[in-house]
């Protein structure tokens, strides 16, 4: 067929349900080239989705029982899944400044109709049967319309039909290699952004610990300090939970921008000014430095992880290969690419930033936990501070982490009580489950000491009228090592180490 200039006229036939039940059937008139080049002509049937007609169209003899609405069979007798169901409702495109685009968002444009419309408000009776007729409702035959309300139709007991649910989205931006970045959501609300809102809703989920039991939250990569506040008040106000979060001023990566690798490294000095800035005092969360690359196994690529993803793994293995009070840092627990294994549960491969001593004091004055390459050593997470700025045990992460577990076993235990007579017997009942459970603890260096306080000191008459029990847990938590001072004493050869 020689090539040219090429148009099409098309012609569609049938009109109401019938015409949406077959499909379209076109016919074309098409020819190519100039003047005195031959024609042809040719007709294809559109595909459509099928509506139900009446409640007993397939012979099921189901009665009014029979679902309308969309058919997803082959044939209207027919029980076999039309395989082509899908590609008759997938969507059409977005629209954009091109002219004439379809949109299946904002209704039909002119070149284009939807595959099928439904409403109950069109169902009509006849002999004991039900149909579906288009137009009934605006003519007056159909049940709605003939009783003027439609609880009619409901009462009849004609209130299910099939609606498809496909080629739908999940609200994410498919455009966006990371539809969550951070700088996408600059001003951004619940009110008017996808992203911003979806992760305040997941941190809303978490908010009862009733409905949800946990003791660590993270949001990997977002630090938008609006939604991390939000998550560190969440942690607080549970008083079970530590988050652990990203802050701005470290790595951006690739999918926030476009700027090359050297101008996406981030600084101390940025990171150290911005946590300033919020002056954030708050036990129940942490926050480490810098991001860390990753060997990923399943595509055998290197990547970038943001260091909460690091910590939270650090935190896991040290809870298993010790115990949860022991501090998640070090060489011993927090080392993150030794021979045998990694802390962080996956193998870590280098560090965006290699930090040195002086920057590691910067972060460290400012709680933030340095993640420190050595060149004997390797990566390990060097710190474990909670953003509290006041000075106490629970400025330490492994102290708070003990604090949230020996609150929430107590907690356990004073609800095996409740509503029992406040006398001694249950006083005694109750000193005689939390003793023996700090008593273990202590023998697994988690506290160097610890009293329970349950007597009328502290449980008076009035509090007894007010059905009050109250108990004081006297507590000293085991504080771990972070700094060895050693002196070095070089003696005269004649001396005796005896004296």
């Amino acid at each position: 067929m020689p090539m040219g200039p090429t148009q099409v006229n098309e012609s569609r036939h049938g009109t109401g349900y019938a015409a949406r039940l077959a499909g379209w059937h076109n016919s074309a008139s098409l020819w190519t080239g100039g003047p005195g080049t031959p024609t042809f002509s040719g007709s294809w049937i559109w595909p459509a989705v099928g509506l139900r007609s009446s409640s007993n169209d397939a012979g099921d003899g189901l009665g009014k029982d029979a679902y309308f609405g969309v058919q997803a069979t082959r044939l209207a007798a027919s029980t076999l899944f039309d395989p082509g169901y899908g590609d008759y409702l997938w969507g059409l495109p977005f629209a954009d400044a091109v002219a004439g685009r379809f949109d299946s968002r904002s209704g039909s444009p002119a070149n284009a109709e939807y595959s099928w419309i439904f409403s109950l408000d069109q169902i009509s009776s006849s002999g004991g049967d039900f149909y579906h007729q288009s137009g009934s409702r605006l003519g007056g035959t159909s049940i709605t319309a003939e009783n003027d309300s439609y609880k009619a139709i409901i009462d009849q007991g004609v209130r299910q039909f099939w609606a498809p649910m496909y080629g739908g989205t999940d609200g994410l931006n498919i455009t966006e290699a990371e539809p969550f970045r951070n700088s996408r959501m600059g001003s951004s609300t619940n009110v008017n952004d996808y992203a911003f809102n979806s992760v305040q809703r997941a941190i809303i989920t978490v908010e009862d610990p009733e409905s949800v039991e946990c003791n660590l939250m993270i949001a990997p990569g977002i630090t938008k300090t609006t939604l991390t506040d939000q998550l560190i008040e969440t942690c607080r106000k549970r008083a079970d939970a530590l988050a652990i979060i990203d802050i701005e001023g470290g790595y951006t990566p690739e999918t926030e921008g476009t700027s090359d690798f050297a101008n996406r490294l981030g600084s101390v000095s940025t990171t150290v000014t911005n946590i300033q800035t919020r002056d954030l005092n708050n036990s129940y969360a942490c926050t480490y430095y810098p991001w860390v690359q990753i060997k990923d196994s399943a595509s055998d690529r290197l990547l970038y992880v943001p260091p909460s993803v690091i910590a939270l793994g650090t935190f896991a293995s040290s809870e298993a290969s010790s115990e949860l009070w022991f501090a998640p840092a070090g060489f011993n627990r927090g080392g993150l690419n030794t021979s045998h294994r990694s802390a962080a549960g996956l193998p870590v491969v280098g560090v965006v930033e290699r930090l040195t001593s002086g920057k590691r004091d910067d972060l460290y004055e400012n709680n933030i936990n340095p993640i420190a390459k050595f060149p004997a050593e390797g990566i390990v997470v060097f710190g474990q501070k909670t953003l509290q700025q006041t000075s106490s045990a629970l400025d330490r992460i492994n102290v708070r982490r003990l604090m949230i577990h020996v609150k929430k076993e107590v907690s356990r235990f004073a609800a095996t009580i409740l509503f029992d007579q406040n006398v001694d017997v249950t006083w005694t009942r109750f000193t005689g489950l939390v003793e023996p459970f700090l008593a273990d603890i202590m023998s697994r260096y988690g506290l160097t000491d610890f009293k329970v306080v349950l007597d009328e000191t502290t449980t008076t008459p009035d509090l007894i009228d007010r059905n009050i029990l109250y108990a004081k847990v006297y507590l000293k938590p085991a504080r771990a090592i972070e700094y060895i001072a050693v002196d070095f004493i070089i003696t005269r050869t004649g001396a005796s180490f005896a004296d």
